[in-house]
């Protein structure tokens, strides 16, 4: 089952949600809630460069510093994070490790920011 954007659909229940569900773990954190890995239907959505490669912030707690703080954006791709590169939910937990902050590498409309993020403090 195509979708069109160049993913496919399962239908036998074993969707390939775990990369997802483990890259939004290793960032919820720091308030970053949902990323997903760019594909042609996110690029069309946020305006992402076509040969941009990277994890789509598509979920952001609106009440974290990421966001109001540091200005973190859904639709914002993670480049990479401490120094490293990130396409998948691996590369992701690698990077974040045990860190207390992360620095995000990221593209927004055409431009490259680097972000300080730190844990929510609970």
């Amino acid at each position: 089952n195509s979708t069109g954007d160049g993913s496919v659909e399962s239908t036998s229940g074993k969707e390939p949600e775990a990369p997802k569900t483990a890259s939004s773990e290793a960032l919820k954190d720091f308030g970053i809630t949902k990323v997903s890995p760019v594909n042609d239907a996110l690029k069309r959505q946020y305006k992402i460069e076509t040969g941009s490669t990277g994890l789509v912030i598509v979920e952001i707690d609106k009440e974290s510093p990421a966001y109001y703080e540091e200005g973190v954006r859904e639709g914002d791709l993670i480049v990479e994070l401490n120094g490293k590169e990130v396409r998948n939910a691996d590369d992701l937990v690698k990077a974040v490790g045990n860190e207390d902050s992360v620095v995000l590498m990221i593209e927004r409309e055409g431009t490259t920011y680097f972000l300080q993020v730190d844990k929510n403090k609970k």
